[in-house]
């Protein structure tokens, strides 16, 4: 009885301890996505929460025609405002709201 109950410990100890030394691996896509510029274009990236609230920027820069870059939304949405003419000051148009998740692409603008 003994040695059953001693063995049992011990077989639950190393079950236990198996689990807790194995490395957690998560892989999450949520958030995550590419954009593709459809034509050359600047772009600002603004974060939106769960209520289309807008929130901190992202990513800004200049894509080329064609060019992509992999951003993350911490809330999985985003908002962009663009210039379509980059070579021209003026003023930034909004783009729709967008999902971003699973490294979807998104054309913009």
């Amino acid at each position: 009885m003994k040695n059953t109950c001693f063995f049992g410990l011990i077989a639950a100890v190393l079950a236990v301890g198996t689990g807790l030394a194995a490395p957690q691996v998560v892989h999450s896509e949520s958030g995550t996505c590419i954009l593709k510029a459809i034509s050359e274009v600047y772009l600002e990236v603004y974060d939106l929460d769960r209520d289309g609230n807008h929130g901190p920027m992202i990513w800004y820069g200049r894509l080329k025609d064609g060019e992509t870059v992999r951003i993350e939304a911490p809330h999985a949405r985003f908002r962009y405002k663009y210039n379509a003419q980059p070579d021209q000051e003026q003023a930034l148009s909004v783009g729709p709201d967008q999902w971003c998740e699973s490294d979807n692409t998104v054309g913009v603008p």
